[in-house]
């Protein structure tokens, strides 16, 4: 059984910091959904993991 399935996560979320580029670049290779926020200094990042249980 699928561990999403068990969990009944449906979007996984995190923050870092505008300069950590390494990171960014992973999560956009990942699939998330990249938010800039300069204003506030961070970089939300959003998978909606309810559209890669579909697959």
């Amino acid at each position: 059984m699928p561990i999403l399935a068990i969990t009944e996560l449906k979007r996984l979320n995190g923050i870092t910091m505008p300069n950590n580029r390494g990171m960014v670049a992973l999560a956009r290779k990942l699939g998330f959904q990249v938010d800039i926020q300069l204003d506030e200094g961070i970089v939300g990042l959003t998978l909606n993991l309810a559209k890669c249980d579909e697959s």
